[in-house]
Protein backbone atom coordinates (compact mmCIF):
# COMPACT_ATOMS: atom_id res chain seq x y z
CA UNK A 1 0.00 0.00 0.00
CA UNK A 2 1.05 3.60 -0.59
CA UNK A 3 1.43 5.41 2.71
CA UNK A 4 -0.03 8.83 3.38
CA UNK A 5 1.76 11.84 4.80
CA UNK A 6 4.25 14.44 3.63
CA UNK A 7 7.44 12.39 3.99
CA UNK A 8 8.99 10.72 0.96
CA UNK A 9 8.65 6.95 1.04
CA UNK A 10 9.33 3.92 -1.15
CA UNK A 11 6.89 1.19 -2.17
CA UNK A 12 8.03 -2.08 -3.73
CA UNK A 13 6.22 -3.71 -6.64
CA UNK A 14 5.94 -7.50 -6.97
CA UNK A 15 5.33 -7.55 -10.74
CA UNK A 16 4.08 -5.41 -13.61
CA UNK A 17 0.43 -5.70 -12.60
CA UNK A 18 1.31 -4.55 -9.11
CA UNK A 19 3.17 -1.56 -10.58
CA UNK A 20 0.00 -0.40 -12.30
CA UNK A 21 -2.13 -0.69 -9.16
CA UNK A 22 0.45 1.12 -7.00
CA UNK A 23 0.67 3.91 -9.56
CA UNK A 24 -3.12 4.39 -9.60
CA UNK A 25 -3.21 4.30 -5.81
CA UNK A 26 -0.48 6.93 -5.51
CA UNK A 27 -2.17 9.25 -7.99
CA UNK A 28 -5.53 8.81 -6.23
CA UNK A 29 -3.82 9.95 -3.02
CA UNK A 30 -2.42 13.01 -4.79
CA UNK A 31 1.20 11.83 -4.63
CA UNK A 32 3.96 12.53 -7.11
CA UNK A 33 5.69 9.32 -8.24
CA UNK A 34 9.02 8.36 -9.81
CA UNK A 35 10.14 4.80 -10.57
CA UNK A 36 13.44 3.48 -9.22
CA UNK A 37 15.42 0.32 -8.48
CA UNK A 38 17.78 0.46 -5.51
CA UNK A 39 18.29 4.23 -6.00
CA UNK A 40 22.05 3.62 -6.28
CA UNK A 41 22.27 6.02 -9.27
CA UNK A 42 19.82 8.66 -8.11
CA UNK A 43 22.43 11.12 -6.79
CA UNK A 44 24.13 11.13 -10.20
CA UNK A 45 21.26 10.98 -12.67
CA UNK A 46 18.40 12.69 -10.81
CA UNK A 47 20.15 14.76 -8.12
CA UNK A 48 17.31 17.28 -7.79
CA UNK A 49 14.45 14.77 -7.67
CA UNK A 50 11.90 15.42 -4.92
CA UNK A 51 8.78 13.26 -4.97
CA UNK A 52 6.27 11.92 -2.50
CA UNK A 53 6.71 8.30 -3.53
CA UNK A 54 9.47 6.22 -5.11
CA UNK A 55 7.99 3.18 -6.85
CA UNK A 56 10.72 0.54 -6.74
CA UNK A 57 11.05 -2.54 -8.96
CA UNK A 58 14.06 -3.82 -7.01
CA UNK A 59 12.15 -6.95 -5.97
CA UNK A 60 11.28 -7.88 -9.58
CA UNK A 61 14.37 -9.95 -10.34
CA UNK A 62 13.29 -12.90 -12.49
CA UNK A 63 14.86 -14.25 -15.66
CA UNK A 64 11.75 -14.52 -17.84
CA UNK A 65 13.41 -16.51 -20.62
CA UNK A 66 16.85 -17.22 -22.05
CA UNK A 67 17.53 -18.31 -25.63
CA UNK A 68 21.16 -19.41 -25.74
CA UNK A 69 21.10 -20.23 -29.46
CA UNK A 70 19.66 -16.83 -30.38
CA UNK A 71 21.84 -15.05 -27.79
CA UNK A 72 18.92 -13.15 -26.29
CA UNK A 73 17.05 -13.08 -22.99
CA UNK A 74 14.33 -11.19 -21.17
CA UNK A 75 14.76 -10.13 -17.55
CA UNK A 76 12.68 -8.19 -15.07
CA UNK A 77 14.00 -4.67 -14.60
CA UNK A 78 14.94 -5.20 -10.93
CA UNK A 79 17.59 -7.82 -11.68
CA UNK A 80 21.15 -6.67 -10.96
CA UNK A 81 23.97 -7.01 -13.52
CA UNK A 82 25.72 -9.38 -11.10
CA UNK A 83 22.63 -11.61 -10.94
CA UNK A 84 22.47 -11.72 -14.74
CA UNK A 85 26.11 -12.85 -14.83
CA UNK A 86 25.16 -15.71 -12.50
CA UNK A 87 22.23 -16.71 -14.73
CA UNK A 88 24.51 -16.76 -17.78
CA UNK A 89 27.21 -18.86 -16.13
CA UNK A 90 27.98 -21.90 -18.24
CA UNK A 91 26.22 -20.55 -21.35
CA UNK A 92 29.31 -18.91 -22.85
CA UNK A 93 27.37 -15.65 -23.18
CA UNK A 94 27.62 -12.21 -21.60
CA UNK A 95 25.93 -8.83 -21.56
CA UNK A 96 28.81 -6.68 -22.83
CA UNK A 97 28.11 -3.78 -20.50
CA UNK A 98 30.41 -2.77 -17.64
CA UNK A 99 29.14 -0.06 -15.30
CA UNK A 100 29.16 0.98 -11.67
CA UNK A 101 27.04 -0.75 -9.03
CA UNK A 102 26.89 -4.25 -10.60
CA UNK A 103 25.67 -5.74 -7.29
CA UNK A 104 23.45 -3.03 -5.85
CA UNK A 105 22.21 -1.41 -9.07
CA UNK A 106 19.49 -2.82 -11.32
CA UNK A 107 19.48 -3.44 -15.05
CA UNK A 108 16.44 -1.23 -15.41
CA UNK A 109 18.26 1.61 -13.67
CA UNK A 110 21.38 1.06 -15.77
CA UNK A 111 19.56 1.39 -19.09
CA UNK A 112 17.06 4.04 -18.01
CA UNK A 113 19.94 6.20 -16.76
CA UNK A 114 21.89 5.67 -19.98
CA UNK A 115 24.83 4.73 -17.78
CA UNK A 116 28.27 4.91 -19.38
CA UNK A 117 29.92 1.52 -19.96
CA UNK A 118 33.66 0.86 -19.89
CA UNK A 119 33.09 -1.52 -22.79
CA UNK A 120 31.38 1.03 -25.04
CA UNK A 121 34.49 1.73 -27.20
CA UNK A 122 34.88 -1.96 -28.07
CA UNK A 123 31.34 -3.32 -27.76
CA UNK A 124 29.04 -0.35 -28.37
CA UNK A 125 26.87 1.89 -26.17
CA UNK A 126 24.59 0.41 -23.54
CA UNK A 127 21.32 1.07 -25.34
CA UNK A 128 22.44 -1.07 -28.30
CA UNK A 129 21.97 -4.15 -26.12
CA UNK A 130 18.25 -3.53 -25.54
CA UNK A 131 16.11 -5.08 -28.27
CA UNK A 132 12.76 -4.43 -26.62
CA UNK A 133 11.09 -3.74 -23.31
CA UNK A 134 7.85 -3.65 -21.32
CA UNK A 135 6.58 -0.39 -19.86
CA UNK A 136 3.90 1.12 -17.66
CA UNK A 137 2.89 4.60 -18.80
CA UNK A 138 1.80 7.39 -16.47
CA UNK A 139 -1.87 6.51 -16.99
CA UNK A 140 -1.21 2.91 -15.91
CA UNK A 141 -1.37 1.50 -19.45
CA UNK A 142 0.99 -1.45 -20.20
CA UNK A 143 2.87 -1.39 -23.51
CA UNK A 144 5.58 -3.41 -25.26
CA UNK A 145 8.21 -1.94 -27.55
CA UNK A 146 10.85 -3.44 -29.82
CA UNK A 147 11.11 -7.12 -30.64
CA UNK A 148 12.70 -10.37 -29.55
CA UNK A 149 14.81 -10.66 -32.68
CA UNK A 150 18.12 -8.87 -33.19
CA UNK A 151 17.25 -7.59 -36.68
CA UNK A 152 13.92 -5.83 -36.57
CA UNK A 153 12.83 -2.69 -38.43
CA UNK A 154 9.16 -2.77 -37.45
CA UNK A 155 7.88 0.71 -36.68
CA UNK A 156 9.36 3.66 -34.79
CA UNK A 157 12.04 2.84 -32.23
CA UNK A 158 9.98 3.58 -29.11
CA UNK A 159 12.45 1.64 -26.98
CA UNK A 160 15.24 4.14 -27.63
CA UNK A 161 12.86 7.03 -27.05
CA UNK A 162 12.14 5.79 -23.53
CA UNK A 163 15.62 4.54 -22.65
CA UNK A 164 17.64 7.24 -20.95
CA UNK A 165 14.53 9.14 -19.79
CA UNK A 166 15.40 8.31 -16.15
CA UNK A 167 11.87 7.09 -15.46
CA UNK A 168 10.23 10.38 -16.39
CA UNK A 169 8.37 8.99 -19.42
CA UNK A 170 7.57 5.40 -18.41
CA UNK A 171 8.26 2.73 -15.81
CA UNK A 172 10.42 -0.04 -17.23
CA UNK A 173 9.28 -3.48 -16.03
CA UNK A 174 11.30 -5.85 -18.25
CA UNK A 175 14.08 -5.78 -20.86
CA UNK A 176 14.82 -7.98 -23.88
CA UNK A 177 18.61 -8.02 -24.07
CA UNK A 178 21.05 -8.87 -26.83
CA UNK A 179 23.88 -11.06 -25.53
CA UNK A 180 27.19 -11.97 -27.14
CA UNK A 181 29.83 -14.71 -26.76
CA UNK A 182 31.91 -14.16 -23.64
CA UNK A 183 35.72 -14.09 -24.00
CA UNK A 184 37.41 -17.44 -23.36
CA UNK A 185 40.32 -15.65 -21.69
CA UNK A 186 41.25 -12.10 -20.68
CA UNK A 187 44.89 -10.92 -20.87
CA UNK A 188 45.83 -7.91 -18.72
CA UNK A 189 48.62 -5.43 -19.42
CA UNK A 190 49.92 -2.14 -18.11
CA UNK A 191 51.40 0.47 -20.42
CA UNK A 192 52.47 4.09 -20.23
CA UNK A 193 49.52 6.12 -21.44
CA UNK A 194 51.52 8.15 -23.94
CA UNK A 195 53.02 4.98 -25.42
CA UNK A 196 49.59 3.38 -25.67
CA UNK A 197 48.30 6.36 -27.64
CA UNK A 198 51.15 5.81 -30.09
CA UNK A 199 50.97 2.02 -30.48
CA UNK A 200 47.26 1.19 -30.23
CA UNK A 201 46.72 1.46 -33.99
CA UNK A 202 49.44 -1.16 -34.50
CA UNK A 203 47.53 -3.78 -32.51
CA UNK A 204 44.20 -5.51 -32.74
CA UNK A 205 41.48 -3.60 -30.85
CA UNK A 206 41.59 -4.00 -27.06
CA UNK A 207 38.50 -5.11 -25.20
CA UNK A 208 39.02 -2.66 -22.36
CA UNK A 209 41.21 0.38 -21.66
CA UNK A 210 41.08 2.56 -18.55
CA UNK A 211 43.47 4.73 -16.50
CA UNK A 212 45.55 3.00 -13.86
CA UNK A 213 45.76 4.29 -10.29
CA UNK A 214 48.92 6.09 -11.40
CA UNK A 215 47.76 8.63 -13.95
CA UNK A 216 50.78 8.05 -16.21
CA UNK A 217 49.73 4.46 -16.98
CA UNK A 218 46.76 2.70 -18.51
CA UNK A 219 45.35 -0.78 -18.01
CA UNK A 220 44.71 -2.58 -21.31
CA UNK A 221 42.78 -5.84 -21.56
CA UNK A 222 42.72 -8.07 -24.63
CA UNK A 223 40.27 -10.92 -25.17
CA UNK A 224 41.42 -14.39 -26.23
CA UNK A 225 44.91 -13.41 -27.41
CA UNK A 226 48.11 -11.86 -26.02
CA UNK A 227 49.67 -9.25 -28.34
CA UNK A 228 53.43 -9.02 -28.49
CA UNK A 229 54.79 -5.52 -27.94
CA UNK A 230 57.66 -4.31 -25.79
CA UNK A 231 55.60 -1.44 -24.39
CA UNK A 232 53.03 -3.81 -22.90
CA UNK A 233 53.88 -5.16 -19.43
CA UNK A 234 51.87 -8.23 -18.37
CA UNK A 235 49.71 -7.56 -15.33
CA UNK A 236 48.35 -10.02 -12.80
CA UNK A 237 44.63 -10.45 -13.46
CA UNK A 238 43.80 -10.06 -9.78
CA UNK A 239 45.59 -6.73 -9.55
CA UNK A 240 44.06 -5.57 -12.81
CA UNK A 241 40.58 -6.47 -11.55
CA UNK A 242 41.16 -4.48 -8.37
CA UNK A 243 42.16 -1.44 -10.41
CA UNK A 244 39.10 -1.89 -12.64
CA UNK A 245 36.78 -1.91 -9.64
CA UNK A 246 38.52 1.12 -8.19
CA UNK A 247 38.18 3.01 -11.45
CA UNK A 248 34.50 2.10 -11.79
CA UNK A 249 33.83 3.25 -8.24
CA UNK A 250 35.13 6.73 -9.02
CA UNK A 251 33.94 6.91 -12.60
CA UNK A 252 31.51 9.80 -13.08
CA UNK A 253 28.55 9.94 -15.41
CA UNK A 254 27.96 13.25 -17.14
CA UNK A 255 24.26 14.05 -17.03
CA UNK A 256 23.06 16.09 -20.01
CA UNK A 257 20.59 18.92 -19.35
CA UNK A 258 16.92 18.00 -19.37
CA UNK A 259 15.44 18.10 -22.86
CA UNK A 260 12.91 20.84 -23.49
CA UNK A 261 10.91 18.15 -25.29
CA UNK A 262 10.44 16.09 -22.12
CA UNK A 263 7.13 17.66 -21.09
CA UNK A 264 5.75 17.41 -24.62
CA UNK A 265 6.84 13.78 -24.93
CA UNK A 266 5.44 12.89 -21.50
CA UNK A 267 2.05 14.32 -22.50
CA UNK A 268 2.17 12.41 -25.79
CA UNK A 269 2.92 9.14 -23.95
CA UNK A 270 -0.06 9.45 -21.59
CA UNK A 271 -2.35 12.37 -22.51
CA UNK A 272 -4.04 13.93 -19.49
CA UNK A 273 -2.28 11.73 -16.92
CA UNK A 274 -0.05 13.19 -14.15
CA UNK A 275 3.52 13.21 -15.41
CA UNK A 276 6.08 11.18 -13.47
CA UNK A 277 7.55 13.35 -10.73
CA UNK A 278 4.49 15.62 -10.69
CA UNK A 279 1.43 15.63 -8.44
CA UNK A 280 -1.99 15.08 -10.07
Amino acid sequence: MVETGSQTHTVFARDAAHVGSLLHEAHAAGHSVLPCGQRSRQARVLPQATVDCWLSLAECQKMLWLDVADQTCEVQAGMSPAALISHLEGTGLELAVMCRNPNSGTLGGLFMAAEASLLSPSCGPTRDFVLGASWILADGCSVRSGARVVKSVAGYDVTRLLLGSRGQLAINTSLILRLRPAPRELLWFQVETQEWLQIQTQLAPARLVFPAATAAHSIVVFANFAPQHAALTPLDAGEGEQQRLLYLEHMTTLVPPASHWLEVTAEACAPGAPHFGRRP
